[in-house]
């Protein structure tokens, strides 16, 4: 059984119209869970709110309800990194918590740790998390340069240390809606559906691996 965690339920429906998903169960325990099926592989998704804190939960709530094998996060996120542009899509590969700080007793920042479709074809690359939006210039190019990431949002960090503990791998494909400064006021419907389109095609072109 596959996994999905988003954010908000404008992204899981969106999601389940663009894959001709119209015989989904819907479940609200805590939090809204849809049950669906494509290909003959299960999948169960959660809408977990804006936030790592909401993330952590939901991810905790859908991997002990459930026997999922393995997460996808889809979403938007702010690209920080100059080789990413608005409307690229990032396949990332390890997330960083910019809020978790603990360098007063000598630790290090923890990297979470995600997996990569190889054959899809989208630059990798870090995704940091913080419970900001970010649009300042200057803010978004020292989390760039401190974490050499490519973008910027607010759940996945959370949502990859809980899985990272239960050990389930996890796949998060963000697509770049701003650039994480000043201009980071954006189109968010329009973006919505660009997330979603490449959300659900990166779902259908690699079916077989996940």
């Amino acid at each position: 059984m596959l996994g999905i965690v988003v954010a908000m339920d404008s992204e899981m429906e969106l999601l389940l119209s663009n894959l001709h998903q119209d015989n989904y169960k819907v479940r609200e325990n805590v939090f809204k869970t849809y049950e669906f099926n494509i290909n003959n592989k299960e999948f169960v998704g959660i809408v977990s709110g804006v936030g790592k804190i909401k993330a952590s939960a939901a991810t905790e709530h859908l991997l002990t309800r459930n026997n999922i094998s393995k997460v996808l996060n889809f979403g938007m996120a702010g690209g920080i990194g100059t080789s990413v542009n608005i409307g690229d899509i990032v396949n990332i590969i390890g997330s960083y918590d910019n809020d978790e700080d603990l360098s007063a007793f000598g630790h290090e920042k923890v990297k979470r740790q995600l997996i990569s479709i190889d054959d899809f074809e989208s630059p990798q690359g870090i995704c940091v998390s913080g419970d900001k939006f970010i649009n300042d210039y200057e803010e978004s190019k020292e989390i760039k340069e401190r974490y050499n990431a490519l973008c910027y949002e607010m759940e996945l960090s959370a949502i990859a240390l809980i899985c990272n503990m239960h050990e389930i791998p996890v796949i998060s494909i963000k697509y770049i809606s701003d650039k994480a400064d000043e201009n980071a006021e954006f189109d968010f419907d329009e973006s919505l559906k660009k997330a979603a389109n490449q959300f659900s095609d990166f779902i259908t072109e690699t079916i077989n691996q996940l």
